[in-house]
């Protein structure tokens, strides 16, 4: 892995400036297989400068990481394992965790780690948190490489109301149907379909990679 030199060092002085003035913090910490076995270590470092909003995310994969996912991705025990801690670490602490990035529950159960907050891609497209790049397009979140619509050529209604959008919720991957934890999982990620050019009937990707075959 490239290392930025000096970035270690501003990211703690910038951190610490702002709790200096009463700012909330949250430190997210991305979980590979470069620091997974860390995860302890990292966590008190963080709890230690002051942070006491801490997200842990799973590699989601895209971008550039989708032709070596295999060199970024922990395996699925580790995954697990690192989970575990977390939610040690949050009720030694007595401190909420948050895992933002969407996870399907037949990898990780929210309900195994009660003091880790789990979001998912929820279907109400009137609540949900878009993503607006400069030039006007607008995607169904940050992940996501299609873009939705252009509000310098439309509307937020418009996006609101396009098919694209409503496909979201109507395509449901055929691995997911039977699964009992379907509506309030989501299918995972299925931004991450679409970054690897799977498309929305396909279940998201890190499922096949950890090879799991049976639903909740």
């Amino acid at each position: 892995m490239n290392e930025i030199k000096g970035s270690h060092e501003k990211s703690v002085n910038a951190i610490t400036h702002l709790l200096s003035k009463k700012s909330d913090v949250v430190a997210p910490v991305v979980l590979t297989k470069y620091n997974i076995q860390h995860i302890e270590r990292t966590l008190d470092f963080i709890y230690n400068l002051g942070v006491r909003g801490i997200m842990i995310n799973r590699y989601n994969i895209g971008g550039s990481g989708c032709n070596n996912a295999s060199e970024m991705l922990p395996e699925k025990d580790d995954l697990i394992n690192a989970y575990e801690k977390c939610n040690r670490f949050a009720v030694d602490k007595n401190i909420k965790l948050y895992s933002l990035v969407c996870t399907p529950r037949c990898i990780l159960n929210p309900e195994d780690y009660s003091n880790i907050m789990f979001s998912n891609c929820g279907c109400n497209n009137k609540k949900r948190i878009y993503t607006l790049s400069r030039d006007g397009k607008v995607r169904f979140c940050n992940h996501s490489p299609n873009s939705l619509g252009n509000i310098f050529t439309g509307t937020i209604k418009d996006v609101i109301n396009s098919e694209k959008l409503a496909l979201w919720g109507d395509i449901e991957p055929q691995f997911c149907a039977p699964c009992s934890s379907k509506e309030s999982c989501r299918y995972g990620c299925r931004a991450v379909s679409e970054q690897m050019g799977y498309g929305l009937s396909k279940e998201d990707p890190i499922i096949d990679i950890y090879e799991v075959k049976d639903v909740i």
